[in-house]
């Protein structure tokens, strides 16, 4: 994570030409030096990891003084509705005025959390959960229980959440592909890799490295 938000910063301070903050964690030291520093509200855009939507003097200072936009990376994180980082999210983001979730999953692979991302946004937006999957969301048998299997009537879901939704990509931004080839090497994850995965929710950009 912590390369991660590195980049992000380093990459909004080039193209903005401002200084950029860095919560590196959401440790209580850390947040605390960061809200005595700017007491009477935000001085300059932050960016953190996703720590500090558990930390509960972060989210009571940013109510107080929210931010012009939040933005939330690899959203996929806020899939569950019932853990604490989620509950934690939707108090804090009801405070903050324009939010932006950005997610690289594919629709089709999660339709069901992208439910429950879209309700962070506009808890008014989205029908009820029953609503929800008897019309996008296509189930089995799994012994005594119905399962979510996949996904249907996807564009039907895509044009019902089309002002919220915005799915970009490679393809529809003009790219082509056309007789490409690559070759595919797969090896086992080093001692590193399988430490970093006990303490990481970004499981991909550990597999990445």
């Amino acid at each position: 994570e912590m390369a991660s938000v590195d980049q992000i910063r380093n990459k909004m301070m080039k193209f903005t030409g401002r200084y950029v903050g860095l919560l590196p964690n959401g440790e209580q030291g850390t947040v605390e030096k960061y809200i005595s520093r700017n007491a009477t509200g935000q001085n300059y855009s932050i960016v953190g990891t996703h720590a500090l939507l558990n930390n509960s003097d972060f989210i009571l200072y940013c109510a107080r003084h929210p931010f012009t936009v939040f933005i939330i990376d690899e959203s996929a994180i806020l899939k569950n509705k019932g853990n604490d980082i989620y509950k934690n999210t939707a108090a804090l983001l009801s405070r903050q005025e324009r939010r932006i979730l950005l997610n690289a999953t594919p629709l089709e692979n999660a339709v069901r959390e992208f439910y429950n991302q879209l309700a962070l946004l506009d808890n008014t937006y989205m029908p009820t959960v029953t609503r929800f999957e008897q019309d996008f969301c296509r189930k089995e048998r799994r012994g005594q229980q119905y399962e979510i299997v996949g996904t249907k009537n996807e564009g039907m879901f895509r044009q019902a959440v089309k002002l919220r939704y915005l799915a970009r990509t490679r393809k529809g931004l003009g790219a082509k592909y056309d007789d490409n080839t690559c070759n595919v090497y797969v090896i086992d994850l080093c001692e590193k890799q399988k430490e970093l995965l006990q303490r990481t929710s970004l499981y991909q950009l550990t597999y990445d490295y």
